[in-house]
């Protein structure tokens, strides 16, 4: 049984067992092994091994051999099948236009039969690849009531950050999410939440509502969200302009966790936040202050640049940081 054979080289991460099952016996292969053998690729492929991959000719002719189908027989897939492929290459991060445009052309299909969780995976790998199919976007935005009401978070998290990924306006969609607030912020997933922000803030969709659901969950996303999910919030509330003092001051107290674990560029969003949202937050710009070789080392233009104008917006004296700083910055602007 290929399923089978599939399924223990899946396991195995074997890339080159699957790829040779598919050159070997393609005549035989369905559409459940052809979404079952991209999922092998796309959990066992990572970084310099993927452009490893692209040159593969056996990777090649699968990938010739599915555009095809697509174009010829595209009732050969049904809507789980395409958005297993599709999430598939999204994961991998590789962009064949020729597969993403048959993607788009199926763009009625996938918005009428796909469920929540499969318009989430498709709309996502198109993001994540930097495929703007303007239609599909729009097609699966018109679901919006649908999405809104049976999507998990997760998925209306992958959805929201998308559209706002793709710089794809869309009100109505934006507005249905809105209104599950309360679902929202009680799944107790940070991770999605402050994606769920993120998005928001970065599509310029205002939601008070939301907003302040989130704010009210202060506790949770400072004890269990990691540095990133407190970045991703701190910045998104401080975009919007929506004031929430409980929120930064329990961010402002995890100050050590911030330094000790966060990126650099985390770190820059959050000083930016607290700056733009007028929170002063003493002990957290000093102890930022105090990482000035890790961010002068490791940082880039941006994040000395976000982070010096916080300090100085901040009034937050620092020598050492930008004594450290100062040619960098100087040369960044000119």
């Amino acid at each position: 049984m290929l399923s089978t054979r599939i399924t223990k080289m899946k396991n195995k991460q074997d890339v080159h067992g699957v790829l040779n099952l598919y050159y070997r016996h393609s005549q035989h292969v369905d559409a459940i092994h052809l979404a079952n053998i991209y999922g092998t690729l796309a959990q066992s492929v990572r970084g310099p091994r993927v452009t490893k991959l692209q040159n593969d000719e056996r990777f090649k002719g699968l990938m010739e051999s599915t555009i095809d189908k697509l174009q010829t027989t595209p009732e050969w897939f049904d809507v789980r099948g395409i958005a297993a492929m599709t999430h598939s290459l999204g994961k991998l991060k590789i962009f064949d236009e020729r597969f993403f445009n048959e993607i788009g052309r199926l763009r009625k299909r996938i918005a009428e039969e796909g469920n929540t969780q499969e318009l989430s995976n498709i709309v996502w790998a198109c993001a994540t690849v930097g495929c703007k199919s303007v239609e599909l976007l729009e097609a699966v935005a018109g679901e919006y009531e649908r999405i809104a009401k049976t999507g998990r978070v997760q998925e209306l998290s992958n959805i929201t950050w998308a559209f706002a990924k793709a710089g794809h306006r869309a009100d109505a969609l934006f507005g249905a999410v809105a209104g599950q607030h309360g679902r929202i912020v009680a799944s107790g997933n940070v991770q999605a939440v402050s994606n769920i922000c993120w998005a928001f803030a970065t599509a310029g969709h205002k939601a008070d509502s939301l907003f302040e659901a989130v704010a009210g969950q202060h506790g949770l996303i400072t004890g269990s969200g990691n540095v990133q999910a407190m970045s991703n919030t701190s910045w998104a509330f401080a975009t919007v302009g929506h004031k929430a003092d409980a929120l930064f001051g329990a961010v402002a107290a995890q100050h050590e966790r911030i330094v000790e674990t966060g990126k650099v560029q985390a770190m820059s969003n959050i000083c930016w936040a607290f700056a733009t949202a007028g929170h002063r937050a003493d002990a957290l710009f000093e102890a930022v202050a105090g990482q000035h070789g890790l961010i002068v080392g490791t940082g880039n233009v941006q994040d000395l640049s976000e982070i010096s104008w916080a300090f100085a917006k901040a009034g937050h004296k620092a020598d050492a940081f930008f004594g450290t700083d100062r040619a960098t910055t100087c040369d960044a602007k000119g």
